[in-house]
């Protein structure tokens, strides 16, 4: 009896000494991933809890314990956004045993390239059995933040992710158009707009020219009202008159940012947003304004949600 005594007591001295020894009084823990993206898209997807429920790999909830934002449970930790900062924001991982403070950074490598990552670093307890617990918990948390952030990972290497839309370079074919405008004090109705195209159609067959493809919009506000300007290629010059003028595009490789768009004036609106946010990210301008082609002939098709948008943002 003794001697099982003396060995527990000799195995239990040891695991306090190794406790001590072998597990710092500071641990750190530290994840890194490389990403494919430019650091102001990364950061929008990062800030937004509503962008985290498309790219967290595990379930997602309201948390009573804070504020019902919203919370985020992989595995035996639920997450949740403490504070936004400058590219990091403060997250704490919360077990049934306490929490874990930690920070995501994002460090920009080039305009198209990042590193993100996720540091925590906490004190153990004095306590060695404690301490050992509290070791065990730091190894989990870090499979848990490399699983995580390889998802992010792979979340933020498709551009279509971070923009809504698929944003794709083109080169304008469409260098001659006729064009009219309109200054009215309210936006302008669907009926505005074609009564425009249907005078420049009117107009390109008057003149023996032939429409070489979809109307094309402009809506610009202003303090006295909206500005619609609509506009159509054609394959030959004409004549000017009062209402309808002559306009031409230059025709630069790759220098017009295009992506279509299936929905309402809500939709287009959120396109021309993502748009101008993927040319803040890249540094890009626009040297003219920005249009859209008109695929489905929006009087024929009642419902907006199958109104078929080409957008094209002229770029330098």
């Amino acid at each position: 009896m003794k001697k099982w005594l003396i060995g527990l007591t000799v195995i239990i001295l040891l695991l306090v000494v190794c406790s001590y020894v072998f597990i710092p009084e500071r641990i750190n823990i530290s994840e890194e991933v490389l990403v494919n993206c430019t650091p102001g898209g990364a950061m929008r997807i990062l800030i937004d809890e509503n962008k985290w429920k498309k790219w967290w790999p595990g379930n997602n909830s309201t948390d009573p314990e804070n504020n019902n934002h919203s919370s985020f449970k992989y595995d035996r930790y639920t997450y949740h956004i403490d504070e936004k900062l400058y590219r990091a924001v403060n997250v704490t991982a919360r077990n049934e045993n306490r929490n874990f403070k930690s920070k995501i950074f994002i460090i920009p490598l080039a305009t198209d390239s990042i590193t993100i990552q996720w540091q925590s670093e906490f004190l153990t307890s004095t306590n060695p059995f404690k301490r050992i617990q509290e070791y065990r918990q730091a190894a989990e948390l870090k499979n848990d933040m490399d699983d995580i952030l390889k998802n992010l990972q792979s979340f933020l290497n498709k551009k279509e992710n971070i923009y809504e839309f698929n944003i794709t370079n083109t080169t304008l074919t469409d260098t001659i158009l006729v064009a009219t405008k309109i200054l009215i004090e309210d936006y302008p109705s669907t009926k505005n707009i074609y009564n425009l195209i249907g005078d420049l159609k009117k107009y390109i067959q008057i003149g023996g020219a032939k429409e070489k493809n979809y109307p094309i919009l402009n809506i610009t506000k202003t303090d006295s009202g909206y500005k619609t300007m609509v506009a159509i290629a054609i394959d030959k010059e004409l004549q000017e008159n009062k209402k309808i003028f002559l306009t031409r595009m230059r025709r630069s490789k790759n220098k017009i940012l295009t992506t279509e768009v299936r929905g309402g004036e809500a939709t287009v609106r959120r396109a021309f947003d993502e748009i101008e946010n993927y040319m803040n990210d890249h540094n890009l301008s626009a040297p003219v304004i920005p249009f859209e082609y008109l695929v489905t002939d929006r009087r024929k098709e009642k419902d907006t949600t199958r109104w078929v948008t080409r957008i094209y943002y002229p770029i330098r």
